[in-house]
């Protein structure tokens, strides 16, 4: 089962940054991004950046399963290592 989330990521440096995607449940959960390998983007200086992330459960796991599980998405500026959470929901097959 397959969640999509849009985060917007906002630079306000005057210099492009990295920023790193996490996640942290109690479920068994990972992260993707679209178009990446990496769990890393560049921003570039003074700009906002939309980035489509994936967040997987595997095949009969008891995040796929349940009607929902919770969430907390990390967006972490990696040139400041500062981090800025949301808190959301993954919506698996339910019953």
């Amino acid at each position: 089962i397959r969640n999509t989330y849009d985060i917007r990521v906002r630079n306000k440096f005057h210099e492009a940054r990295d920023f790193h995607f996490s996640l942290t449940s109690d479920a068994l959960l990972r992260i993707q991004i679209e178009g990446s390998d990496d769990l890393r983007v560049n921003v570039p200086a003074d700009s906002t950046h939309l980035q489509r992330v994936y967040v997987v459960a595997p095949a009969n796991s008891a995040a796929a399963t349940a009607d929902r599980s919770e969430l907390r998405l990390w967006v972490e500026d990696l040139g400041s290592s500062s981090r800025v959470s949301a808190e959301t929901i993954f919506n698996g097959k339910g019953n």
